[in-house]
């Protein structure tokens, strides 16, 4: 018990003292490791780890993705998706938000990614709805809620 109160004391210390979530995290995880194994089996099994996730296909394929949403952004395409979905949804109570979830499935389905569904709809999306005075919260929370479309959509497709 006292294991635990000690690395959750570790991370709120780095936290309260102005360190990066992350890095307070990773810390505080590299800290509960050393306790549970040596200090060479911890750096051991972190430098597998990051060298795992640093080496994965999907940093392969990320910048693939966003460069499909920037030319379909730069070709028109999400420009009139996006008012194709404006004229699907306009009879629907607010109408330009729903809009943007509309887009974000259109989207997702063919991508799949956050980050590229970020670039694309958000770059398209928010200019539309800060023109037409919409307030930055509610258009921002509308861009963000169709950010979660990536994860659902995307393993059926």
């Amino acid at each position: 018990m006292s294991f635990l109160l000690a690395i959750t004391g570790v991370m709120l210390v780095l936290l309260l003292g102005g360190v990066w979530v992350g890095a307070a995290l990773g810390l505080a995880g590299a800290f509960g490791l050393t306790e549970l194994l040596s200090f060479d089996r911890m750096i051991s099994v972190v430098g597998k780890m990051a060298w795992q996730q640093g080496t994965s296909f999907i940093l392969v394929a990320l910048p693939l993705f966003i460069l499909m949403g920037e030319v379909m952004l730069q070709a028109g395409m999400m420009r009139r998706i996006y008012n194709s979905a404006s004229k699907l949804v306009a009879a629907l109570p607010g109408g330009l938000l729903q809009t943007n979830i509309t887009a974000s499935m259109v989207f997702a389905a063919c991508t799949g990614s956050s980050l590229a569904w970020a670039a694309t709809i958000g770059s398209v999306g928010y200019p539309t709805l800060a023109k037409r005075g919409y307030d930055k919260s509610l258009a921002l929370g509308s861009i963000a809620a169709g950010g979660t479309t990536t994860f659902d959509i995307a393993p059926i497709v």
